[in-house]
């Protein structure tokens, strides 16, 4: 699996907005996501939308020293689905991410392996983001 990604501030700078592409053996997806801060209930907020037309939302987090992205889902499908992902920093180039407690309309899901994000070469150069290869990813 290949994901290239770009992050950037909203006009305003109240927003980051990340915009990505995932590219599997078989198909590509691509996806906008929308990063903030809710002054009401004092967390993270992220909202986010896949080419296929599901669309989600979530809080985020800090535990120890990883970062919780919990998230609800309405798949292109209508089914629902729900999990946390848990990102934790390995060093300044390499992250690791895992989903845990994922379901799907209400039936959980086995617990994947960790998959491990290292941003590439081509990508050190740009500060907005870049190409990450995802090791141990599945399709």
């Amino acid at each position: 699996m290949r994901v290239v990604t770009t992050v950037r501030w909203s006009p305003n700078r109240t927003f980051l907005i990340r915009s990505f592409t995932a590219q599997f053996a078989d198909e590509e997806r691509q996806g906008t996501q929308i990063i903030g801060w809710d002054p009401l209930n004092r967390q993270i907020r992220t909202w986010i939308f896949h080419s296929d037309g599901s669309f989600g939302q979530g809080t985020v987090t800090r535990h120890d020293q990883a970062w919780m992205l919990k998230m609800s889902q309405t798949l292109s499908d209508g089914r629902t689905a729900a999990g946390t992902q848990v990102i934790t920093r390995v060093d300044d180039d390499t992250i690791t991410v895992q989903v845990i407690g994922e379901s799907i309309d209400g039936e959980l899901l086995p617990t994947a392996d960790p998959v491990t994000v290292v941003r590439t070469a081509e990508a050190s150069g740009n500060a907005s983001g870049g190409a990450a290869n995802e090791e141990g990813a599945k399709p």
